[in-house]
């Protein structure tokens, strides 16, 4: 029959395996997330190289909506000097406010497309910079949790 001493050493020794098993569906924990952390890192970067790409391309977006903004107040402005040198030449020809018309017409259909692609610019932009400042407020509170290398 074992001594009063072995009975409680085999009761340390399961509480210590109890533990150690504890420990190691832990450890198994730690490893299956620093696999799922570092899948979701390699899809950040890919993320961030489709961003750089994006980026230049969006600015090559924002300079071809300004000259379309450019041309779309030319035209405004040549519109204008039309109908104002029909008002100063006196009363036009029914052929002059037919034509007229119809320009006016289409004016309002260009100006109506120009200022749906604006918006939907204005949309992106809203969207990109809110997006933009909320990944850089994140990232900053990553930087601030990476140790920079120095003792504690």
């Amino acid at each position: 029959m074992p001594s009063e001493i072995d009975a409680e050493w085999t009761r340390t020794l399961d509480k210590m395996r109890q533990d150690n098993r504890q420990w190691q569906d832990e450890h198994a924990r730690w490893e299956d997330e620093i696999q799922h952390w570092q899948q979701e890192a390699n899809q950040l970067t890919a993320v961030l190289y489709r961003l750089e790409r994006a980026v230049p391309e969006y600015g090559d977006t924002l300079k071809d909506h300004a000259l379309t903004i450019l041309q779309h107040d030319l035209r405004l402005r040549h519109h204008e000097k039309k109908l104002t040198d029909t008002l100063h030449n006196g009363p036009p020809k029914e052929i002059t406010r037919r034509i007229l018309q119809t320009e006016h017409r289409e004016q309002a259909e260009h100006h109506l497309l120009v200022r749906q692609q604006h918006e939907e610019m204005r949309r992106l932009h809203r969207e990109a910079i809110q997006e933009i400042r909320r990944i850089t407020r994140l990232a900053n509170d990553i930087a601030r949790q990476i140790p920079d290398g120095s003792p504690p």
